[in-house]
């Protein structure tokens, strides 16, 4: 919880030139490096220098792909995907003590992990059908009396269609979720909002996992990657808007009335 304190993936030196690209969609147009030397590392803003000097590795040995990493809340567990198993599974490690727990061991590659705002709950993205078309989950964590993480107990699917879904991210309501999808166009990704709970006030409780699907963002460039500041009354984004195209990141006032049928546009 030390504003000071960054987490990041990196090779620390560069890839090899023989490490083929990853994933891929359409032509090429969407891929990526899965290089065996990425690890999580962190480091102090106070002193480090642009170098590898003074960055710490807290997950990753050099032999597979540890990646895509989040802090839970109470800064005690660091949850990230790892490719040891030749495919992308979702673990966590408990900081203080170094124990790896394995959380998400599907075939597909499952990454992207988030924790809700509470702890409980954890959303990724996964391509569960080795398809190229990844979709949205949400999972709720098993933890036992001492508030140690010690797997998953309950998986819930919140998209399941010809789209790519991924990088999704709490809202800290802890009912929505925001995720970057295909659905308009795969050349142009927009960010769309879901609900992601279970209704107890029903009877008997409803689940409203993937329901009320609403468009976020509109416009002609793609839009991925959002999260929100700790109230939710502001969404971050990376967007490609303008001539240069160029990835730039947004930030905009977001409409609190998550009841609303539209929630509008962004500016």
């Amino acid at each position: 919880h030390d504003p000071n304190i960054v987490i990041f993936g990196t090779t620390i030196g560069p890839p090899e030139d023989s490490e083929a690209p990853g994933y891929q969609r359409g032509g090429g147009r969407y891929r990526w490096q899965f290089p065996p030397k990425m690890r999580i590392v962190s480091g102090d803003l106070r002193t480090l220098d642009g170098t590898d000097k003074g960055l710490t590795t807290i997950a990753g040995d050099g032999t597979a792909y540890v990646a895509e990493g989040s802090i839970s809340p109470d800064g005690r567990y660091l949850m990230y995907t790892s490719f040891e198993t030749g495919q992308g599974d979702i673990y966590v490690k408990e900081l203080a003590t170094g124990k790896v727990t394995p959380l998400i061991q599907i075939p597909g590659y499952d990454g992207g992990p988030f924790f809700s705002a509470d702890g409980k709950r954890i959303t990724y993205r996964s391509d569960r059908h080795n398809n190229n078309l990844l979709q949205i989950f949400a999972s709720d964590l098993e933890i036992d009396k001492e508030g140690t993480i010690t797997g998953v107990r309950r998986e819930h699917q919140l998209t399941d269609d010809s789209n790519v879904n991924w990088c999704p991210f709490w809202h800290p309501d802890g009912t929505h979720l925001v995720y970057a999808t295909s659905a308009v166009s795969h050349r142009n990704y927009e960010v769309f909002i879901v609900d992601a709970a279970v209704d107890n006030s029903a009877t008997p409780p409803r689940s409203r996992y993937g329901t009320a699907q609403r468009r976020v963002t509109h416009g002609p460039g793609a839009d991925v990657l959002p999260v929100f500041n700790h109230d939710g009354s502001e969404m971050m984004w990376t967007c490609k808007r303008g001539a240069a195209e160029t990835s730039q990141l947004w930030v905009a006032q977001f409409v609190s009335d998550l009841s609303s049928p539209s929630l509008g546009k962004d500016k």
